[in-house]
């Protein structure tokens, strides 16, 4: 994942830190057996990165509060087609528009009733 050249190193290192939880996450989604639940799981760990980036976008503060919603939201979206490529066709289908790489409105409303 690219950072804004604003972030620090560390900045970086926090927001690496809760993207490694991905690689956690399978062990986690094998022990539930819906498919909307091991979604939860996926959503929860997309919002926890979110939440690394936002709280660094903030600390920097360099930006406007538009820059930050602006490039927050343009993190979550990469991020999570990103982790919906990690993690394969078994979630997050219908997340992403393939048309124009927008996130769906399904995930965008699973996103702000998480929030």
């Amino acid at each position: 994942m690219e950072y804004p050249s604003e972030f620090s190193s560390r900045s970086r290192s926090l927001i690496e830190a809760e993207n490694h939880r991905l690689q956690e996450l399978d062990a986690e989604r094998q022990k539930v057996s819906w498919q909307s639940e091991q979604e939860v799981l996926v959503v929860c760990c997309i919002l926890q990165i979110f939440l690394a980036f936002a709280k660094e976008a903030c600390g920097i503060r360099l930006w406007d509060v538009d820059k930050i919603d602006k490039e927050s939201m343009e993190f979550l979206r990469l991020s999570t087609i990103e982790t919906r490529y990690k993690k394969g066709n078994a979630v997050g289908k219908h997340w992403i528009n393939n048309w124009n790489g927008f996130l769906s409105q399904e995930i965008e409303q699973q996103f702000r009733a998480s929030s």
